[in-house]
């Protein structure tokens, strides 16, 4: 992990989650799947941050990375600003079911703003959605 600096995680795993295969592309059957968790959970010589698993040693500059991200203020933060203004319906319905107590049920569609209502894209084309990204009616 040293010499690899970082290892990306991704939860999709065809045939097998992408950091085990990093490793096992590396180490060839040395590489034992239970080391890296013992790393992680066990030993704490790694940690996780923004998808990606990096060795202790790297906190130093992830931090320095993460404030450098909450000071960021250019156009992906402009566009997530723009989208929730033009969208006030559609985030108060999301953090109205992201509360603990509608969790544990499925997602409405009947009245929500994914229903009747159509959101709209705000950015750099000012288009609207894929229509299989929009809920039907």
């Amino acid at each position: 992990m040293r010499r690899l600096g970082y290892l990306q995680l991704d939860p999709i795993s065809t045939v097998a989650p992408p950091q085990h295969l990093v490793l096992f592309s590396r180490l060839g059957l040395a590489y034992d799947r239970a080391e890296l968790d013992r790393l992680l959970w066990q030993d704490k010589q790694l940690f996780e941050w923004s998808a990606f698993l990096w060795p202790r040693e790297s906190l130093p500059i992830v931090l320095a990375r993460m404030r450098r991200r909450n000071q960021h203020t250019g156009a992906w933060r402009q566009r997530v600003s723009d989208f929730l203004t033009a969208n006030e319906g559609f985030r108060r319905y999301l953090l109205r079911e992201l509360r603990p107590e509608t969790l544990a049920r499925p997602l409405r569609r009947a009245g929500s703003p994914l229903g009747a209502e159509r959101w709209r894209l705000v950015g750099h084309s000012q288009r609207q959605p894929h229509p299989r990204n929009v809920a039907p009616p």
